[in-house]
């Protein structure tokens, strides 16, 4: 099907439908994976960016907690456990669902700092001396 645009240009539909379906398939192919492929520091940058998300992610939702109800989690009585469970699912849920962006994105952002400040001058080194060691 033709059309014709406001400049005057005649394009094919299909091809535009085609042009804009092989953009959305790269920016899908920007997974977990091909953070990985980004060898040892894609690798290292994926593990700090979990890390750091889970390691501050209990103790501010916990805050966070606090502040909408005006009380802490008592781990000690049936109630304040049922609570603990509840929040905890719900922070899991919501963790896991955002899991893909968080990670890719941040790891993604910092593999080239991680390459140049970790791999290259510390980690790549050490493996070169272990490989002639064999």
């Amino acid at each position: 099907m033709q059309f014709r645009n406001p400049f005057g240009q005649k394009e094919e539909v299909a091809v535009a439908e085609e042009a804009e379906g092989s953009s959305s398939s790269d920016e899908e192919e920007w997974t977990l994976d091909k953070v990985a492929k980004l060898g040892l520091a894609g690798v290292l940058s994926i593990a700090v960016a979990e890390s750091v998300f889970w390691i501050l992610s209990f103790p501010l939702s916990s805050i966070f907690y606090f502040f909408a109800t005006g009380e802490w989690i008592d781990l000690f009585t049936q109630e304040g456990q049922v609570k603990f469970l509840a929040f905890t699912a719900g922070w899991g849920a919501l963790g896991g669902a955002i899991a893909q962006y968080r990670t890719v994105l941040t790891a993604a952002a910092i593999t080239p700092w991680m390459d140049e400040n970790v791999v290259k001058p510390y980690l790549a080194p050490f493996l070169d001396r272990q490989g002639s060691q064999e």
